[in-house]
């Protein structure tokens, strides 16, 4: 979990995880590995409700009685649409279930020197840079140049069924 190609929420640009060391998630991304960014973007979007605590209270073990706290916690600081957000548990449920985020396979860097976006995971949605040179007192764009993608950026969820699963697995434990 980490990124976002829609702002952050430590500055304007960047999401938590990756601020706090830019300079090893761009090594990660540009590894070569198949990468999926389970980003804000998404995570935010898969929101845990006030009902969803209670279902794992109401057959409470130390394990979903605690998942029941944490949950009313992130429910209060209400980053997601309408509840709180589970956000590295969403990146562990894609493991778990795949089908679970729509992904793009975009370019994404990271920037580490920006005074203003430091630590942003700034993705190419067009797979192409434009080729611009100087002509007199402008620019003038002459072609696109074609980049590849190196990360599947997760894009969309289907956030209740997330939450569906995250539940049941919890309770009882």
């Amino acid at each position: 979990m980490g990124g976002s190609i829609s702002g952050g929420n430590v500055n304007g640009a960047a999401e938590y995880n990756i601020y706090q060391d830019p300079e090893a998630a761009a090594i990660v991304f540009n590894a070569g590995w198949p990468i999926t960014m389970v980003g804000l973007d998404v995570t935010e979007k898969a929101a845990i409700l006030p009902t969803d605590a209670n279902k794992l209270d109401e057959k409470a073990g130390p394990v979903s009685h605690f998942a029941a706290t944490v949950a009313r916690y992130q429910i209060g600081v209400g980053e997601a649409s309408g509840g709180g957000a589970v956000h590295d548990a969403l990146a562990v449920g894609a493991v778990v279930d795949p089908t679970l985020l729509q992904t793009k396979f975009l370019r994404v860097d990271v920037e580490t020197a920006g005074e203003f976006a430091r630590g942003e995971t700034a993705a190419n949605r067009f797979g192409t840079v434009e080729k611009n040179v100087p002509a007199g007192d402008h620019w003038d764009t002459v072609g696109l140049t074609k980049i590849q993608p190196n990360v599947h950026v997760g894009v969309g969820v289907d956030g209740r069924r997330f939450i569906d699963m995250l539940v049941t697995r919890l309770s009882n434990k």
